[in-house]
């Protein structure tokens, strides 16, 4: 005869797990003994074969408090999914207020008295994730101020008649830092150009300036400025000049532009400083070849293109020599060669 109680008593979980096995059920390696809303971690049972004992161990009860977990820290910019009280196995989710989502860990599990992982991340609507509204440039206005949420957006516009705002005119906060970092400027619509049509609302379409400005600095190093040329339509605020039609009729229909009964693209006001080293002027008949249709700044094969014009050359030539091409979009931009 086996003495199988006997010899399992030397210990309370041991006592805890030979309780009443009538009623136990099993969640895979989780046995719930049904006194005082015990869970059992690993084996409920043993059974004696040859001499030993199979398996050679018993679970561990978990309804006593050692193996409960404190109320965890909130995360910052939100609350808890339950307020507990949390034993082994259960588990807690991290709920951002005013529709935010949490970066880290959203969810713990309560194991054996600790928490898995020990904290929460952040929610994006929270202050670590935030963005201060900049200052506005002079001529300016702000659509918001304050402090931001992140994805939360700001809009730029002009304060002075007859200014066109060119460049950025709006800033995401994207988890603390603005996206892009810094708007545009206001400027007089003449300088982009000549206005060639007004709806007597504000808006015009501008024939804009294509023209290249470069400075020679000395010791290879070049200040390229440049305006892209083309049609754009442009938001002009208290416009009262008269606009040059060029001998063409102009209209403006679903946000298109439309040139003696014809669409034509609207490129908008492509501009830009360039700073190189490296390079020399080329003269106007330097005989390279022009590149159609290219806007902006591009550096093919050692030569500098500025709407598709070459306007500056390679001084090293052994540089780049595999005709590598890059191109600078529209703002301001600062290249090191």
């Amino acid at each position: 005869m086996f003495l199988m109680e006997s010899s399992l008593t030397t210990t309370a979980r041991t006592r805890t797990a030979l309780q009443s096995m009538a009623g136990v059920r099993e969640t895979g390696s989780l046995t719930k003994i049904p006194t005082e809303s015990a869970f059992l971690s690993g084996p409920s049972s043993m059974t004696c074969m040859f001499g030993f004992w199979a398996p050679s161990f018993l679970g561990q009860c978990s309804n006593g408090q050692q193996n409960s977990c404190p109320t965890p820290q909130p995360p910052q910019g939100g609350r808890l999914s339950s307020n507990g009280p949390f034993g082994n196995g259960d588990n807690v989710n991290a709920v951002c207020d005013d529709g935010g989502y949490v970066i880290g860990v959203s969810s713990m599990s309560c194991v054996f008295g600790r928490w898995a992982p020990s904290m929460f991340g952040a929610c994006t609507n929270s202050q670590r994730y935030s963005c201060q509204v900049p200052s506005p440039n002079p001529g300016m206005a702000l659509s918001r101020e304050g402090t931001l949420r992140s994805d939360e957006t700001v809009e730029a516009s002009c304060t002075e008649n007859m200014k066109v705002l060119v460049g950025i005119r709006s800033m995401t906060c994207v988890l603390g830092h603005w996206a892009p970092n810094q708007f545009g400027e206001c400027v007089d619509v003449n300088q982009l150009g000549t206005v060639v049509y007004s709806d007597g609302n504000g808006q015009v379409i501008i024939k804009f300036r294509n023209s290249t400005d470069i400075q020679d600095l000395g010791n290879g190093e070049l200040t390229i400025k440049y305006y892209g040329g083309g049609y754009g339509i442009e938001q002009v605020k208290g416009y009262t000049g008269t606009p040059d039609s060029q001998g063409s009729t102009w209209s403006i229909q679903n946000g298109m532009i439309i040139k003696d009964g014809v669409q034509i693209p609207s490129v908008g006001y492509s501009y830009g400083t360039v700073k190189l080293s490296g390079y020399k002027v080329l003269p106007p008949n330097s005989g390279i070849s022009p590149i159609p249709g290219r806007i902006g700044v591009t550096i093919q094969n050692n030569v500098v293109y500025v709407n598709g014009n070459p306007v500056a050359e390679r001084t090293d030539t052994l540089k780049k020599s595999d005709g590598r091409a890059f191109s600078v979009n529209r703002a301001s931009t600062h290249c090191k060669n």
